[in-house]
């Protein structure tokens, strides 16, 4: 996008020197057969008299200019925006993980311990045991995945920044 400015910036200067006086010097030399050498020398000055038209290119030009301009924030905003969106993205998945990390460090041995007490005592069926097992799975199955979107959301957060 800052490319794209300094490129329409370039083009002011070139549509002003289309309203500056030209020079030109030139020699010819052409050799005709019966007559002998024809030689000349050309000398040419260019005043543009009428520069309407050039100093509305020029007036059009400051305005893709602004474009340009306008066009360039509106990148650095979204890249803005995208990474305070990556970073909440990095909040949240922490959060979940730190969770989950609780439940299976504290709740879910706990949960197994009892369950296994009260299968042990006939209090529970195998089925039940099944399900509090299958819990058990749910909750480390949900650790990995907001472990793994965390991760995620930090390279995409790197690959934005350029870190």
């Amino acid at each position: 996008a800052q490319q794209g400015i300094q490129v329409e910036q370039a083009l002011v200067p070139v549509y002003k020197a289309d309203m500056k006086p030209g020079f030109n010097v030139g020699y010819a030399a052409q050799n005709y057969f019966e007559n002998g050498w024809l030689t000349g020398v050309l000398a040419k000055v260019e005043i543009p008299l009428f520069n309407k038209q050039v100093k509305k290119k020029i007036e059009a030009q400051k305005i893709q200019i602004e474009i340009a301009s306008a066009g360039y924030e509106a990148v650095r905003l979204k890249s803005n925006q995208q990474l305070l969106s990556v970073e909440n993205a990095i909040q949240l998945y922490a959060e979940g993980a730190k969770y989950y990390k609780e439940q299976l460090d504290f709740i879910n041995p706990e949960i197994e311990r009892i369950s296994e007490l009260n299968y042990r005592a006939g209090e529970i069926s195998y089925l039940e045991l099944l399900n509090t097992l299958d819990l058990l799975a749910d909750n480390n199955k949900s650790y990995w995945e907001q472990a793994l979107a965390y991760n995620k959301a930090v390279a995409l957060y790197q690959f934005l920044s350029n870190q």
